[in-house]
């Protein structure tokens, strides 16, 4: 994969589909790269990943030919150029180093809190933030008081909209998490470029719910 290759991808507009990883394990990252997932994101705020298993990943991905993409946990700033670093590419000249770097790395603000979702066009407008990322059912939960978390709710889905709308007036990249590869879809014909479809963990119960109903008869 091209250094930098997500940023190009995104900004000449393309739609692109990642997947998501919850599991903690770089051998499930890399394969599930191998496969043809050009983006995989490993969550490091619900998942299992670990500064240790960030570093393997962050280079298993790379070595299946995708870029990796870390979710950072809440307010840990320090770990947002600790996972730069780890997944750095050196450049023959550090000033063109610098000027591809700052193009080529891209900041998501997650939008799935009230608070965030009333401020999302400032979000939106604020320099050095790229694009916002729906997480859904987080969203949800925060909308309905942590009574739920039905995604598909009115105000969760008048929610999506407002976000998808805003990153598209500030001329940011709009993303989601989708639980599925359905849902991608479904996420993309309403104007998501940047969209998350499924993860490991979701992935493998239900492969294994598959098998075992085959076994079953």
């Amino acid at each position: 994969m091209p250094a930098f290759a997500l940023a190009r991808r995104l900004r000449a507009g393309e739609t692109v589909y990642a997947a998501w990883c919850m599991m903690g394990s770089p051998i499930v990252a890399e394969t599930i790269a191998r496969e043809g997932f050009s983006v995989v994101v490993l969550d490091a705020q619900h998942g299992l990943w670990d500064t240790a298993s960030i570093i393997t990943g962050i280079g298993a991905v790379s070595h299946a030919d995708a870029t990796p993409v870390v979710r950072i946990p809440l307010n840990d700033l320090a770990l947002v150029s600790r996972a730069l670093d780890f997944g750095a590419e050196a450049r023959t000249a550090p000033a063109d180093y610098l000027r591809e770097a700052n193009e080529g790395t891209l900041t998501l603000a997650m939008i799935e809190t009230a608070t965030a979702l009333g401020n999302v066009d400032k979000i939106a407008a604020t320099p050095g933030i790229d694009g916002l990322f729906v997480g859904p059912y987080d969203l949800a939960t925060a909308l309905s008081g942590g009574k739920a978390q039905d995604t598909q709710a009115p105000q969760v889905e008048q929610a999506i909209a407002k976000i998808c709308a805003a990153a598209k007036t500030a001329g940011k990249i709009p993303g989601i998490y989708c639980r599925d590869a359905e849902g991608a879809v479904a996420m993309t014909k309403r104007g998501f470029r940047f969209v998350v479809a499924g993860n490991d963990h979701t992935t493998l119960r239900a492969a294994t719910v598959t098998q075992l109903k085959a076994l079953k008869g």
